[in-house]
């Protein structure tokens, strides 16, 4: 419980905590945190790494978010009914529109690092002596390492002739793509890196890092800002693996086409 003192003081929060094995949501100006986040921001302080409290804030669960570690209990919509697909052809093509585009388990993958890897660091980080909290956490840890050092063999593109021939579409017809990722702005070289891979179009600006927060209040800020915001289009599709993703979404625009994708 310390280290949530020290938290309260350096942020002047007050956080609320009870220890669960599980990172619960926490209320912070109406934005879910997880125990992860404040532990993460807890070790960064007191090893005297200098950096702003934004990017401390945002750094680790913006990753535990985009892999599935932190969120919020999935959400089963009987509000809304997504369409499942698994190939970019399934999308319905429209002219004059703008595609939003998640990145990770959309675009690309980690072959090394799918979902069942998660279970099976953790399982064993538990058997050598870890409790569930830090067994998650250091599991955590090696992802990271491993998507800067280990795995430019790795990254697997789902679907990316298709994807490309779906951009090419959109170009063509005077609409507009771009990605909306979950990951945190401090992974942004990499993450262009990456997705250069597989888009073979100009992405210079088409990412927006949504650092882990809803999804639907990122979309509305990117549409009215002054990138789009005189922009007309006849139709808004949004293509993401996380169904509360697409609920956030949709609740924010009630037109919009949105579509789950699965690459398992």
């Amino acid at each position: 419980m310390l280290y949530f003192q020290f938290l309260n003081n350096y942020f002047g929060y007050n956080f609320d905590i009870s220890l669960h094995p599980y990172p619960q949501p926490y209320q912070e100006n109406g934005t879910n945190i997880g125990l992860y986040r404040l532990i993460h921001i807890y070790e960064f302080c007191m090893d005297n790494i200098i950096i702003s409290k934004n990017v401390a804030k945002y750094h680790i669960i913006s990753v535990l978010y985009m892999v599935g570690l932190y969120h919020e209990k999935r959400v089963i919509s009987d509000k809304y009914e997504f369409p499942i697909i698994s190939k970019f052809d399934d999308v319905k093509r429209h002219q004059d529109a703008i595609y939003i585009f998640d990145i990770d388990d959309t675009i690309f993958y980690y072959e090394s690092l799918r979902r069942t890897w998660w279970e099976e660091i953790i399982k064993y980080n538990q058997e050598h002596g870890m409790n569930d909290l830090n067994a998650k956490y250091m599991a955590l840890r090696k992802w990271e390492r491993s998507i800067y050092y280990q795995l430019e063999v790795d990254i697997v593109g789902i679907d990316s002739s298709r994807l490309n021939d779906l951009i090419t579409f959109i170009m063509k017809t005077d609409g507009v793509f771009h990605f909306i990722t979950a990951r945190g702005s401090n992974h942004s070289i990499l993450t262009y890196n990456h997705v250069s891979k597989f888009v073979k179009h100009d992405i210079e600006g088409k990412i927006t890092f949504a650092d882990g927060k809803n999804k639907g209040h990122i979309l509305r800020n990117l549409l009215t800002s002054n990138k789009y915001e005189h922009r007309n289009y006849n139709a808004l599709v949004f293509i993401d693996d996380i169904q509360k993703n697409l609920i956030d979404v949709k609740n924010e625009f009630p037109e919009a086409e949105c579509y789950e994708i699965t690459s398992l």
